[in-house]
């Protein structure tokens, strides 16, 4: 099972996915958003991240604080998961792969 701030993240990246009607991944009976996804042997799940800073909105050298606007994106393979075919975006190194907005 994830963590908990992991598991609140895939629900908002999952749920809106699953309401829609224009599902652009197809997911098996039973799938649950609370189990990590399967790994050879129970390795663990390799998340990779990444930090886009957009803006900085705020610098306060006396109080040694800054604000700034981020977009943090997570990627990880979960092999339950499939995306139908006439939305897959591009192909890279891994494979065949879309892009959720």
């Amino acid at each position: 099972m994830f963590p908990k701030p992991i598991s609140t993240l895939l629900a908002l990246v999952l749920l809106p996915c699953l309401a829609r009607g224009d599902h652009k991944v197809i997911f098996p009976p039973g799938y649950s958003l609370h189990e990590r996804p399967p790994t050879e042997a129970g390795q663990p799940v390799v998340i990779e991240a990444s930090i886009n800073l957009r803006n900085i909105l705020d610098v306060s050298e006396k109080e040694q604080i800054i604000s700034l606007e981020t977009t943090l994106r997570l990627y990880w393979k979960d092999s339950r998961v499939k995306p139908a075919e006439e939305y897959l975006d591009s192909t890279d190194l891994i494979g065949p792969y879309i892009t959720l907005n």
